[in-house]
C-alpha cells in the first residue's frame, strides 16, 4: 500500500484498488489541509473494530461508458462485474497494514478466549424459551421457528435477545473510555469535571452507601477545549 499523493499537481500516480481492512478511530482527525496519511496513523484506534472495504474499477461497455446498475437485469449485473461477491475474511485477501493488533486488543482476545461459548443448539433453545415456547423441536423445526420470530418486529421489540453481560462484559483492568464532546453555559475561569457511571453496583445508592465494589477512574485531558 502506497501513501496518498500530496501534491495536487502530481501526474505520476495510479488509483488504488483492492481489498482493505481499515481501522475505526476513537479520535477526530485534523481535517485542515493538507490531509496526509500520517495524521490518521497517529490517532487512537477503536479496539476490535474495523471496516472491510473493496475498491474496484468500474466496468465499462463497448463504447467505454461506465455500466449502470439500473440498466442491467440481475444476471447481467454479476456477469458484467457491476456486482461482485466479497471474499471471506478467512481467505487472507484483505490488506491489514493499518490494522495491527495493539496491547488492549491482545488483552481482550486473551480474556474472551477463556470464556465458555454455549453450543448453538443451547443458545437457540434458550432464545425459543425467551419467545414463550417450551415445546420440544427438532433442528429444522427450531430453525424455521426462529427465522419466523426474527422477522416479526413485534416479537423482537418485546424480547431482549442479547445478553450484554456475556457479549460485552466490562473488564476493569482493560477499562473503558469516555469522551465529553462539549459543555454549555460554563464559566471559562472554572475547572469542570464530568462524572460517568458504568453499571455501578446498587449498593452505592443506598442510604448508607457502600463503595467496596465500586471502581472509580479519572483522567483529565489538558489539551481538550
Amino acid at each position: 500500500m502506497k501513501d496518498p499523493v500530496i501534491n495536487p499537481k502530481e501526474e505520476r500516480y495510479i488509483l488504488q484498488s483492492g481489498n482493505y481492512q481499515l481501522p475505526l478511530f476513537s479520535q477526530k482527525p485534523n481535517l485542515a489541509p493538507p490531509i496526509v496519511i500520517e495524521g490518521l496513523t497517529k490517532l487512537e484506534k477503536l479496539a476490535c473494530a474495523s471496516l472491510l472495504v473493496r475498491i474496484e474499477k468500474t466496468p465499462k461497455d463497448a463504447k467505454g461508458r461506465p455500466l449502470k446498475y439500473k440498466d442491467l437485469d440481475e444476471s447481467k449485473r454479476y456477469e458484467m462485474g457491476v456486482i461482485t461477491l466479497p471474499p471471506r475474511y478467512s481467505q487472507g485477501l484483505y490488506n491489514t497494514f493499518y490494522c495491527t493488533v495493539g496491547l488492549t486488543e491482545s488483552e481482550i482476545f486473551r480474556e474472551k478466549s477463556q470464556r465458555h461459548d454455549p453450543d448453538i443448539v443451547k443458545a437457540a433453545n434458550a432464545a425459543k424459551e425467551m419467545l414463550g415456547t417450551k415445546e420440544p423441536m427438532s433442528g429444522p423445526q427450531l430453525r424455521v421457528f426462529l427465522e419466523k420470530s426474527f422477522t416479526n418486529t413485534k416479537a423482537i421489540a418485546e424480547q431482549q435477545m442479547m445478553n450484554y453481560n456475556f457479549f460485552s462484559q466490562y473488564i476493569p483492568k482493560i477499562g473503558a473510555k469516555f469522551a465529553v464532546e462539549m459543555m454549555f453555559n460554563t464559566d471559562p475561569k472554572q475547572l469542570y469535571l464530568a462524572i460517568v457511571s458504568v453499571n455501578p453496583p446498587a449498593s452505592i445508592y443506598q442510604k448508607m452507601p457502600k463503595f467496596e465494589k465500586a471502581i472509580l477512574f479519572a483522567d483529565i485531558d489538558f489539551d481538550s477545549p
